[in-house]
Parts: C-alpha cells; sequence; structure tokens
C-alpha cells in the first residue's frame, strides 16, 4: 500500500511500482530507520535506461499491507552499494 505521499512522489520521479516491490522483496541492502522503529530502509538495484540506479524505499512493515511511506532514487547509496 502507497501512502498519499508515495503516490504523488513515484509519478513525479518516474518510479515504477514493480522497482518498489523489487526492492521491497528482493533488497540489496536494508537497515532500520534512524529515529522510527517502525520503519525500514530497504534499497534495490534498478537497471534502466542503460545505467544502474539505486532505489531507496522508507516503509512499514509493522502494517497490514505494508505501507509505503516514500521512494527515491538514491546516488550517495549507488557509490556505497554498487562499488
Amino acid at each position: 500500500e502507497l501512502t498519499q505521499h508515495a503516490k504523488v512522489k513515484i509519478i513525479d520521479r518516474k518510479i515504477e511500482l514493480e522497482w518498489i516491490a523489487e526492492a521491497i522483496l528482493n533488497p540489496i541492502h536494508t537497515e532500520p530507520h534512524i529515529s522510527d522503529p517502525y520503519l525500514t530502509y530497504t534499497y534495490g538495484k534498478v537497471t534502466a535506461y542503460n545505467k544502474d540506479r539505486v532505489l531507496k524505499v522508507v516503509y512499514n512493515k509493522n502494517t497490514t499491507p505494508w505501507k509505503v511511506i516514500t521512494c527515491y532514487f538514491d546516488r550517495q547509496a549507488k557509490r556505497r552499494l554498487l562499488c
């Protein structure tokens, strides 16, 4: 499930729903949110437009269904996770 914020941002950022699902179900890296124990950061590799990108998804896995809060392409994570 997407929050209203996430729905707006995936359109603005041209993010496909399949990329979000892949990042959540088959992440290249996960970590807990810095201040909210209910949220998780997960990172997925997106190969589109002939280049690798890292999609960061912030979601709550303690809800049913899981709720995506936001997502965006993370350049810093790309350097850290794909090098």
